[in-house]
């Protein structure tokens, strides 16, 4: 099944306990989001082919679905030289669950 977002395919699997995930790829097969419903989004992030030094077409970032960053830096070779993390200080709020009207007279 192919999608509009980068022109690649969609895989969708259901597991043995009935969460569905549906993982979204580019055109050169790799994942760029992932949604499930056990964790939430991930998304990827790469490089444009033509970035010089070596970083052309690699991982650039990497953010799940408790909104915790990976990015990755390379040398010359494309080989991975630095990974930093990036852990978010306040997660969005949560939505509000109001009581049933009956709870409330």
């Amino acid at each position: 099944m192919t999608h509009n977002e980068n022109g690649g395919g969609i895989t969708t699997v259901t597991n043995a306990s009935g969460v569905i995930t549906s993982e979204f790829a580019d055109l050169l097969g790799r994942p760029f989001k992932t949604i499930s419903g056990a964790t939430g989004l991930t998304q990827w992030g790469y490089y444009a082919p033509g970035t010089l030094g070596g970083w052309g077409g690699k991982l650039a970032s990497m953010t799940d679905g408790d909104y915790v960053t990976s990015a990755s830096g390379y040398n010359a070779k494309g080989q991975r030289t630095t990974t930093s993390r990036t852990v978010p200080l306040l997660l969005p709020p949560l939505p509000l669950k109001c009581p049933p009207a009956s709870a409330m007279s």
